[in-house]
């Protein structure tokens, strides 16, 4: 929530910073949900600094990575869903079809 705030505040590093530290805490504590929506955000916010900074694909943890993170993440939460109905819903939902189109976005990039 603190990288979220931070963006919308045009704090472009203090996002970035709080987006990490979230994203390193929900992986160590094996929080599927949370996983997906913060390298979502993440790989956002880092997809929007190249773009600022007309810089290429920094060398580690850049937007395709972590946007591949949560594509990972939202295919393994998917295939434990226990119905197929339930698991279409959370496909077809808007955040995940956003984070599944960026990552194809940032494929091409």
């Amino acid at each position: 929530m603190r990288g979220r705030i931070a963006l919308a505040n045009h704090d472009w590093a203090r996002g970035e910073t709080d987006l990490r530290e979230a994203l390193e805490i929900a992986r160590r504590i094996e929080y599927p949900n949370l996983i997906w929506a913060t390298s979502h955000a993440l790989a956002t916010t880092l997809a929007s600094r190249a773009e600022r900074e007309r810089t290429h694909r920094p060398k580690g943890d850049d937007a395709h990575t972590v946007a591949a993170l949560a594509a990972e993440t939202i295919a393994a939460i998917a295939e434990r869903a226990p119905d197929p109905a339930l698991r279409s819903a959370f496909l077809a939902w808007a955040p995940v079809q956003a984070a599944l189109g960026d990552l194809e976005r940032l494929s091409r990039a």
